[in-house]
């Protein structure tokens, strides 16, 4: 290709060199240009921005200075504030240093007169004591001399004259010691009689806390250890059912083929022992059939307990006793106090009762039914609070009981009768409960008890040999006759009798008998 100007011909080549030097320069004349441009708007920016950061500094400058000085005067004022509160308070406590200071002042003043006043006193006593001083010399020489003359008259030193005295004061006072304590037991026994039935009522109520008589526990045999992991079940959910339907704890421990059930209440352990052993029989046993049984259980015993009550009016004739009673009466075989039944003790004491009414010809029926209801609190107390003689009769009364019955079951332990019925209850409720091996005690127990009252009587000075019987309710000691004189057995027997209260613990009291006699033994050849 070719290109003519003006006449003269352009080679290809040299026209496009000059078209690309056009170019870059029209290129860095735009792109010069553009430069300028944004320079000018980053300056003119850069300058708005300064503008903007000028303002916005002096207006935090001002917020500042504001804040600081509302800041400034709410710390004045609670200064201010704070300072009448402890101008206050000073001014308070001021007010207090005045008036101690002001009682103070008057402690003070009385404190002197009262110095003055002891100063007074001292100097008088001193005075006295000056008198006395010279009176008890005078008394100390007049003594020398009664002595001196008392040793020259009597042939004795004063230290032997002083113990032969008191030999002879003591002596006296043993004797006269003796005397009244043997008029003081005269004395005693012929009011004993009258005393006797409060003195065992209080010692019943004080003692009865003292001893673990009544059973607390029922124990069931297993055909096999391993069915106690069956009652306990898995996770230990048939135990807990157990122990929930009936009221009562279910133990058990390492004891071979045994578990123990234990609980206060003597009707909820029969419950379970029975429910328990018809599970086994059964073999069925989970949270279900557990609840079925005790159910069951229940109801049979509630039967079976009212069966008892009507058997026991039955063998002692007596009718009319309501239904309620009659229960009360059954559960009475399923309670123990001291290790006697109580059903078995209510029938004795009835049929005591009722035999001494034949004799003294009084209504016998009353008496036997006023015996047989005595104490019936004795199965209520673990739901009632109170006395089981006024449990026992507030019971009696509700059910359409007589007042004399109701009378009779509530003084059966007091002293304050106010029928012959009532006298007659509680002399056969003694009798029943007192008469020997009626309550069980423990061997052991036992046998140290006689131990022990044998050592403490043969610990005395004089005593030859000691003997306890009776279940410890008797003791005889014997004396020597040359150590103890007459006089000085009834002393002797107070210091045994007191020794062994302070000593020991045991129910009912404890007779001793002091045996003094002389011995002379020959032999004819």
């Amino acid at each position: 290709m070719r290109v003519v100007r003006e006449g003269h011909p352009v080679s290809e080549p040299m026209f496009v060199v000059v078209a690309l030097l056009g170019g870059v320069v029209f290129g860095w004349l735009i792109a010069y240009t553009m430069q300028r441009v944004i320079q000018k708007r980053t300056k003119s920016s850069a300058q708005d921005i300064l503008l903007k950061a000028e303002e916005e500094r002096e207006r935090l400058l001002r917020d500042a200075k504001l804040a600081s000085k509302e800041r400034l005067l709410q710390t004045q004022e609670e200064a201010e504030a704070h300072s009448r509160q402890i101008k206050s308070e000073l001014e308070l406590k001021e007010q207090r240093i005045r008036e101690r200071e002001r009682k103070a002042v008057q402690k003070t003043s009385g404190l002197d007169k009262r110095e003055d006043d002891l100063n007074l006193r001292d100097d008088t006593i001193h005075a006295r004591s000056k008198e006395l001083d010279v009176k008890l010399h005078r008394v100390d020489q007049r003594l020398e001399e009664i002595n001196h003359e008392v040793e020259r008259v009597g042939g004795m030193t004063k230290d032997q004259a002083r113990e032969e005295l008191v030999r002879s004061v003591e002596e006296e006072a043993r004797v006269l010691a003796a005397q009244k304590i043997e008029h003081v037991g005269e004395e005693s026994r012929r009011t004993a009689e009258e005393n006797a039935t409060r003195v065992i009522a209080e010692a019943i109520q004080r003692l009865a806390g003292s001893f673990v008589g009544e059973r607390t526990i029922t124990v069931v045999d297993l055909p096999g250890d391993e069915m106690k992991g069956r009652i306990i079940g898995r996770e230990g959910r048939n135990i807990r059912a157990i122990e929930a339907a009936t009221g009562v704890d279910i133990i058990i421990d390492d004891t071979p083929e045994i578990i123990v059930i234990s609980g206060f209440n003597p009707v909820r352990r029969e419950i379970a022992k029975r429910s328990i052993q018809l599970l086994i029989e059964d073999g069925r046993i989970h949270p279900a059939r557990i609840e079925e049984v005790v159910t069951q259980t229940s109801a049979e015993m509630d039967e079976v307990i009212q069966e008892i009550g009507e058997k026991t009016t039955f063998e002692l004739g007596i009718h009319g006793i309501a239904p309620e009673l009659l229960k009360v009466i059954g559960e009475l075989n399923f309670r123990l106090v001291n290790g006697q039944n109580l059903r078995s003790h209510c029938l004795e004491t009835a049929a005591i009762a009722g035999m001494m009414a034949e004799e003294l010809g009084l209504n016998a029926m009353l008496a036997k039914r006023a015996g047989l209801l005595h104490d019936i609190g004795h199965a209520l107390e673990h739901s009632v609070e109170g006395r089981h003689t006024d449990i026992g009769a507030d019971f009696a009364k509700r059910f359409g009981e007589s007042q004399e019955v109701v009378n009779a079951i509530r003084k059966h332990h007091d002293d304050s009768h106010t029928s012959l019925l009532a006298i007659l209850v509680q002399a056969a409720d003694k009798l029943s409960k007192n008469r020997p091996g009626a309550r069980s005690d423990n061997l052991k127990a036992y046998i140290k008890r006689l131990e022990d009252v044998e050592r403490i009587c043969s610990g005395f000075q004089g005593v030859d040999t000691s003997h306890a019987f009776q279940a410890g309710n008797e003791v005889r000691v014997v004396v020597s006759y040359t150590d103890i004189s007459h006089e000085k057995v009834a002393l002797l027997g107070h210091e045994i009798a007191k020794r062994l209260e302070d000593e020991l613990t045991y129910p009912g009291e404890i007779m001793l008998t002091l045996i003094r006699e002389a011995r002379a033994v020959e032999i004819a050849r």
